[in-house]
């Protein structure tokens, strides 16, 4: 299976926020060791459900064992967006995952107007 980026509406059932739980915690570890305290870093999974909201989306770029290597969480406020959430796996950090996400939030928002 390639690398894909799947969308999800924050409202559907069908989010795996353990998954990304786990991948948010294991992606500001490195931060968290060094001092930097960030409201995110603990999240556990009905966190980041919570945090995330009913009327948000999910980009989740997946690897070919459908495993998630990172995303981005965007909120919608009439033709503006807003990003709440960026984290990428450790051993997937400055490989151009969270920026293929944007550039397909991008493209998406550009077919959208």
């Amino acid at each position: 299976m390639p690398l894909r980026i799947t969308e999800y509406k924050t409202s559907a059932h069908d989010i795996p926020w353990e998954k990304l739980a786990r991948l948010m915690r294991e992606a500001f570890k490195e931060r968290t060791e060094q001092g930097l305290l960030f409201a995110c870093r603990d999240f556990t999974a009905e966190e980041l459900k919570n945090a995330c909201g009913n009327d948000s989306f999910i980009f989740v770029r997946y690897d070919e064992t459908d495993n998630p290597l990172g995303f981005i969480t965007l909120t919608i406020n009439g033709k503006s967006g807003n990003t709440n959430y960026v984290a990428a796996s450790p051993s997937a950090k400055h490989s151009g995952i969270c920026s293929s996400i944007f550039e397909h939030i991008l493209k998406k928002s550009k077919d959208l107007n």
